[in-house]
């Protein structure tokens, strides 16, 4: 049965290139989001005053409510706001999680492939975790759970247990016990990060406490989506709902700059194609980083002087 009610889509924007992929979500999701749906943005505080005057007048023409949050990973772990922010959100039915470096690019609905009470996300295109099985069982011991026996052939050749992409999250207002699954992926990645030996916490402890979290919490499912919902530029199809590209070299250089363009011209967007809203921001706006490359390079980024030390 469709489930039905109130979307909150919501994404993290700061200083930077992150402005400029917030523009291009933005405007692709009020062009072809179909569901019953607001809009809210998080920014760490303490660069919240770093965000360009364009790109907080832009967020507030599309609706979008920008948020402060505080992230308190003892360095800085930028996938760390996505865990806080998802902890953070109310007010709504449903809520959806989506990495900034997206963009939609058909009309659709993402509750339409819902289930009620269920977390719907998709299979990632690799296990870039793990192979050593004493990790994954480390993984599930965490939250009292077995390693599962499914074995997944992932499209970029290898194989292990089922591992799900954190860009892409969707999930209802509250379980069970009164609290919604964000909550619950924040908890279980904080007691992730207390564990010395487990591996790969950075970047990936967003992807791995999200599938601790599901087997921790099994009444949330998940449902899986098709690959058509969060794919790569270099393996997505015609039929992409959501592109998940990464840097916008990668739209180019898989063949998708035509399409992007189409999107964003067609969208409550000032500009008609991808280039000229990236060299306005690199060029007169004078953004620092590469536009072009992604944001957030292996989910690290430099850290401000005072997380250094």
């Amino acid at each position: 049965m469709q489930v039905t009610g109130k979307l909150q889509i919501f994404f993290v924007v700061e200083p930077g290139p992150l402005e400029v992929q917030a523009h291009l979500l933005v405007a692709s999701l009020r062009e072809n989001c179909r569901d019953d749906f607001d809009l809210k943005a998080f920014c760490r505080a303490e660069r919240l005053s770093g965000l360009n005057a364009e790109t907080i007048g832009f967020l507030q023409e599309s609706g979008v409510d920008l948020q402060p949050i505080t992230n308190d990973f003892h360095d800085g772990y930028p996938a760390g706001n996505k865990l806080i922010a998802a902890a953070t959100v109310s007010g709504a039915d449903w809520y959806l999680f989506l990495d900034t470096d997206m963009v939609m690019m058909r009309p659709a609905s993402i509750l339409a492939e819902a289930e009620a009470g269920q977390v719907a996300l998709c299979l990632d295109t690799i296990n870039g975790w793990s192979q050593d099985p004493a990790q994954w069982q480390r993984l599930f011991a965490a939250v009292g759970k077995s390693v599962p026996q499914e074995v997944v052939h992932y499209p970029h050749g290898n194989t292990g247990p089922p591992l799900f992409n954190a860009g892409l999250v969707l999930f209802p207002d509250a379980g069970p016990d009164g609290r919604h699954f964000g909550q619950h992926w924040l908890a279980t990645a904080r007691t992730l990060e207390d564990l010395p030996d487990l591996a790969s916490k950075r970047p990936w402890l967003d992807t791995i406490a999200l599938l601790a979290a599901l087997a921790r919490f099994p009444d949330f499912g998940p449902t899986r989506l098709s690959r058509t919902w969060n794919n790569t530029t270099s393996m997505a199809t015609e039929d992409a709902v959501i592109l998940h590209y990464h840097g916008l070299r990668q739209i180019k250089m898989y063949g998708w700059l035509d399409r992007v363009d189409a999107v964003l011209a067609a969208s409550p967007s000032p500009y008609s194609n991808v280039w000229d809203l990236a060299f306005h921001y690199k060029r007169t706006l004078g953004v620092e980083g590469d536009v072009f490359r992604r944001a957030m390079r292996h989910g690290l980024m430099t850290l401000p002087p005072a997380a250094q030390s």
